[in-house]
């Protein structure tokens, strides 16, 4: 079965409206959440280029590269791009510690559509078709490519394909501070996580989340606002040993500031109580 271009570009319309921005590793592959590459690896199994076994291994913007040449893509310049090409923004085609990365589908020579942060999050927007250039230089005009399919059947990409090894290598040694900045700097923090503290801080109820928090603690640094978080009970007197997670809007978004030397991520919740600082392994993907 080939690739079939216009068959991409409708599937992937037909996800305007219908789907959320997520990193979440348990979510990104599904029908109601995506990350970039996420929806690419769905579209493409759908439409002909590879086939499911993509689930069965590590896989996102930084192994595209070889999972497109294996599927009869050929890089081309971008005066050449068609519908149904897929571009890859990011040093080493998405694999590179550190800048921006991200992927999608054109939709013409010079418009694209992908699972994108445009809409910072918003349930149901993830869905983006916009200007190749506009949303390229919005996102900090990193390096580029474009992949256009030249023919070929589907590829099979097991757990043992080789040719993804050394990448997927490279990104689990990464530090977690490299994987949120070649992830375009987005933060997803999910799940209940139980609260040790609650204390009234610099005018403010915050709560500490040893799961989360940059240690040795420090309120000022640390303590979480009550006001971003749902308390499992749904009351809003947070108690210790309470179970609590993120508010849908403060879930995810866009990391502030790194702070390498501490391996730590600053992130501004509300511009009014500060920037919070959490450990970046903690908060990597947290579920």
């Amino acid at each position: 079965m080939a690739y079939n271009a216009q068959a991409a570009i409708e599937l992937a319309r037909s996800l305007e409206g219908r789907v959320t921005y997520s990193m979440d590793w348990d979510k990104r592959d599904g029908m109601a959440y995506f990350d970039c590459s996420g929806m690419v690896y769905y579209i493409l199994s759908e439409t002909g280029a590879i086939d499911k076994s993509y689930l069965k291994r590590s896989h996102y913007t930084g192994t595209l590269k070889r999972d497109l040449e294996a599927a009869g893509f050929v890089e081309v310049s971008g005066d050449q791009t068609q519908a149904g090409d897929v571009f890859i923004w990011g040093g080493n085609y998405g694999a590179a510690a550190g800048g921006a990365c991200h992927t999608g589908f054109m939709t013409s020579n010079d418009t694209e559509i992908s699972s994108c942060y445009y809409t910072q999050g918003q349930a149901g927007t993830a869905v983006q078709e916009l200007n190749h250039d506009y949303y390229w230089a919005l996102d900090g005009k990193p390096e580029y490519h474009f992949f256009h399919y030249q023919g070929g059947e589907a590829a099979q990409v097991t757990p043992q394909d080789d040719r993804n090894q050394a990448t997927t290598e490279a990104y689990q040694e990464a530090t977690s501070i490299d994987k949120f900045k070649n992830e375009g700097d987005k933060f997803y923090i999910g799940g209940w996580m139980t609260i040790q503290d609650v204390q009234q801080v610099n005018g403010t109820w915050q709560v500490r989340i040893d799961e989360l928090a940059k240690l040795p603690f420090d309120w000022t640094d640390n303590g979480v606002p009550c006001v971003v978080l749902d308390t499992e009970s749904g009351a809003r007197n947070f108690e210790v040993g309470d179970r609590v997670k993120f508010k849908d809007e403060y879930r995810s978004g866009t990391i502030d500031e790194y702070d390498e030397d501490e391996n730590a991520i600053g992130i501004d919740f509300i511009k009014k109580y500060g920037r919070i600082w959490f450990d970046a392994d903690k908060a990597w993907h947290h579920e």
